[in-house]
């Protein structure tokens, strides 16, 4: 009965949303509108952080009316939340022991702690379902989430995730996978996910094939996607999500865009400190219009996307971040001084099918080194050398094959580092 409960109002919460899908975009900014201006009023009244945000950028409650409004309020970086207490972001009266609590992996820095109430909670595990169900998963269908969420596996009938099993019973996965025979998996991270993979071949015994494998994180080689998929033999899908937000978008299936699964989060995308058009690239900012334990308002991800309004190609209607380029904090820094996103040394590497993995190193203002699993063409490794000349001043490119790739502390594997730090203010070009 409990599973049941809990399963019907996760489907609730998944239908109100989806049944949004449905309206007019006049409609969705009307309502957003107004729930805007609720988040703004409950965030000044008793949030001590954004009070001292809003009264310093001369910025009143009541002149935030219409969505066009947020423009006014000052966008909220990590720098500027990790610079106050903790206490400072959370809504004041609020017992943190009677909430829900998320961590960031920290792969940028150092880990950051969200805190949510059981009903944000609740609208959190809704909002998962129905992304969940967009990228294929069926009501009833037992999933098996890898996560840190409780002491032990747990098996259900109902929902996602349902089944979780702690990193310290990874050593017996496989069987633990056959056991439970699931129909899907949701990993933690695709890098880990690629590494159980080469587990299970290198074993050479046979493992159970789910339906699919889900997972959310860093960016995947495609190479390295068809080894996991030929391995488990099922398809691999993504999700887009953060453990701030929660679940953003899901992958569309004839597409590299991410459709926005529900209408609580407003996107922006920023350039220079304006909001850019649809299409345009930029770094993406959230507004969550539902959470108010600790709100996050114009608050920068740090995500390089180009976003629009206005659906997808493939038929679907509604927002889309039509591409993801990586952070905009991983910054090449060039001999002048200036700096441009690490995306464009990655973009060179990303369509060479012979990849399963790889890590750009920045050694110092004119040197590079590519670390990679599998094969480059040594045709290839020429053109490489040239683009970052080109690009990036770049005269010394070296490359370094490995066996295989081990992923970083946070369970991702940062597809750039720089050792070079630049005395000059950094806008990501």
């Amino acid at each position: 009965m409990k599973n049941d409960s809990v399963m019907l109002r996760k489907v609730l919460i998944a239908y109100k949303y989806k049944r949004r899908r449905g309206w007019s975009s006049e409609r969705r900014r009307a309502m957003q509108g107004e729930l805007l201006r609720k988040v703004v009023a409950d965030a000044y009244g008793s949030v001590p952080f954004y009070r001292r945000w809003l009264d310093e950028a001369g910025v009143s409650i009541d002149m935030i009316e219409t969505l066009d409004d947020l423009q006014k309020i000052p966008v909220v970086t990590k720098r500027d939340f990790a610079l106050v207490d903790i206490k400072d972001r959370i809504k004041e009266g609020v017992d943190l022991e009677k909430c829900h609590s998320s961590q960031t992996s920290g792969s940028t820095g150092t880990p950051a702690k969200t805190y949510f109430s059981k009903d944000e909670y609740r609208d959190r595990r809704g909002r998962m379902h129905l992304g969940f169900a967009d990228l294929g998963c069926k009501p009833y269908e037992r999933v098996i989430s890898l996560g840190k969420l409780i002491n032990k596996p747990r098996r259900e009938k109902f929902s996602f995730p349902s089944s979780i099993i702690k990193p310290a019973i990874l050593k017996n996965f496989r069987n633990k996978l056959y056991s439970l025979r699931s129909s899907v998996v949701y990993g933690d991270q695709p890098t880990r996910t690629y590494q159980r993979a080469l587990k299970h071949e290198k074993s050479g015994r046979s493992t159970y094939s789910p339906r699919m494998i889900v997972a959310a994180g860093d960016m995947m080689t495609a190479s390295a996607r068809k080894y996991i998929e030929g391995v488990y033999g099922c398809p691999f899908k993504f999700f887009y999500g953060t453990k701030e937000f929660g679940m953003i978008g899901t992958e569309c299936p004839e597409s590299e865009s991410y459709h926005v699964t529900s209408d609580n989060i407003i996107i922006e995308v920023i350039k220079d400190g304006v909001r850019v058009a649809d299409g345009e690239e930029g770094v993406m900012t959230l507004t969550d219009l539902t959470e108010r334990v600790m709100p996050m308002i114009r608050y920068e991800l740090g995500d390089i996307v180009t976003y629009s309004e206005d659906g997808c190609s493939c038929g679907h209607k509604g927002p889309v971040i039509l591409s993801l380029k990586g952070r905009a904090d991983d910054l090449i820094i060039l001999p002048d001084g200036s700096a441009i996103s690490a995306y464009f040394a990655v973009e060179s590497i990303y369509d060479i099918s012979t990849i399963i993995q790889f890590r750009i190193i920045q050694k110092s203002l004119e040197a590079f080194e590519i670390e990679y699993e599998g094969e480059i063409p040594e045709e290839r490794k020429a053109r490489i050398r040239a683009e970052y000349a080109d690009k990036f001043s770049a005269d010394n490119v070296t490359f370094r094959k490995v066996d295989h790739m081990s992923p970083d502390p946070s369970g991702k594997l940062r597809k750039f580092i720089s050792h070079v730090k630049s005395t000059h203010d950094i806008t990501p070009s």
